[in-house]
């Protein structure tokens, strides 16, 4: 924060920069930062990386710090949830598919937060036209990794694409306390931007360009002239950040991919954002309904697979080309509803699980896990365990029945929940 390293978020004063540290010059000359806040605003970023760059680990790190700030990260991956375990598991908002439907969802929510904070910015004249860092009232930060999948891809409302939509976007949100932090392989602007040069300049508009090896060298005059040849940048991690004032110097990110790191603890261990209710009500149903439709994909994912194992390779076929697994040999059954589904059968738009909720507004998988909390209190690995069910969904079980006022954190280190 200005400068200063801070051990605690309370520590950020109003109207001030702050600054996430990537890691270390080579040289020993200083630190490598994205400025994620400044006096008045948030600020987006750019990560440009060929595969084996260490580009995903960058943006774990990020993510690790942005959670530790208490942002609320929402969470786009273009190759279907396969990019970031991490990620996906503990973003507040995770797509699990780059659909299109999906994707609007998440871009309407965006535009609705914005408009709201607008109103804020208008009605409360203390604000100053401006953001200022506040946990209680979050920023918001989209992560869309291997983004050229996402902003290449058409509005079917529009028939823009999304590198269009989220450029006109991301120019006006800045001093709503939103941003992206994008990343892609490529540097191509009608593919990686979507042809919208505006959603390129937003990106890189406070100086937070990150490129890591890229061997193409096609690209490089869409690079600053000072960067460091991308094809000479070392695996693993290296980079350089050629729009800040040592852009011609490498750093180094730091690796919390290394051994004896357990990312999912140390994520764990960081009590999560909580959307102010404004934003949290305008960010509309579908991020109300997010966990729920995160399990339903999850699930249906695995009755696939589950066909996949006992099936022909006839049926495979026809499975992963339009993800329908309706068959009439493979059916399987949810032991924690009573209910009968085809197996891997595509779940509908608006997504839906195969629970019941109960007139407590509680599926009852999720009753289960209240039950089993009444009698101890648990981890979710031991729920999951005890459920006989996936990590993930269990997580976002939590999720929901935190949310809903059910269950509380008691132990924020351990990760250890109890009924309220």
């Amino acid at each position: 924060c200005d400068g200063r390293r801070i051990h605690d978020r309370s520590q950020i004063t109003p109207n001030s920069n702050v600054d996430i540290v990537i890691g270390p010059y080579i040289d020993g000359e200083g630190l490598a930062v994205y400025r994620i806040i400044e006096a008045g605003s948030v600020n987006s970023s750019f990560v440009l990386g060929s595969t084996g760059s260490g580009k995903t680990i960058l943006l774990e790190q990020l993510f690790l710090a942005l959670r530790w700030l208490g942002i609320e990260i929402w969470y786009v991956d273009g190759q279907d949830g396969a990019s970031s375990k991490l990620m996906k598991q503990h973003a507040s908002w995770a797509l699990a598919s780059s659909d299109p439907k999906q994707i609007v969802q998440l871009y309407d929510a965006l535009e609705r937060v914005a408009a709201a904070r607008n109103l804020e910015l208008r009605v409360n004249g203390e604000m100053e036209n401006r953001y200022t860092y506040d946990p209680a009232r979050p920023p918001i930060i989209t992560i869309v990794e291997e983004c050229q999948s996402v902003f290449s891809a058409i509005n079917p409302s529009s028939k823009n694409t999304f590198g269009m939509e989220f450029g006109e976007l991301a120019r006006k949100i800045r001093k709503n306390g939103m941003g992206f932090v994008a990343a892609s392989q490529d540097l191509d602007m009608a593919q990686t931007f979507g042809g919208s040069d505006i959603l390129r300049g937003c990106l890189q508009a406070a100086g937070n360009l990150f490129v890591m090896r890229f061997i193409s060298s096609a690209r490089k005059g869409m690079l600053p002239a000072n960067c460091v040849p991308p094809e000479t940048i070392p695996k693993h991690g290296y980079g350089c950040a050629p729009l800040a004032e040592r852009g011609g110097a490498l750093w180094r990110s730091y690796n919390v991919d290394a051994p004896g790191v357990d990312k999912h603890a140390l994520v764990e261990a960081m009590p999560p954002s909580e959307l102010d209710v404004v934003a949290a009500t305008a960010a509309g149903v579908a991020y109300r309904r997010r966990h729920e439709q995160a399990t339903a994909l999850v699930d249906n994912a695995e009755q696939i697979l589950s066909a996949l194992r006992s099936g022909t390779p006839e049926q495979a076929e026809s499975l992963l080309r339009t993800g329908n697994g309706k068959t009439d040999q493979h059916t399987t059954t949810r032991a924690s509803s009573g209910t009968a589904s085809a197996a891997g059968a595509v779940v509908p738009f608006p997504f839906t699980t195969n629970d019941t909720a109960t007139a407590a507004g509680v599926t009852d998988r999720q009753q289960h896990v209240l039950d089993l909390l009444t009698e101890d209190t648990l981890t979710a690995r031991q729920l999951a365990s005890q459920c006989d069910i996936g990590l993930r969904s269990i997580q976002n079980d939590l999720r929901v029945l935190r949310e809903t006022k059910h269950i509380r954190c008691v132990d924020e280190a351990n990760g250890l929940y109890t009924v309220l």
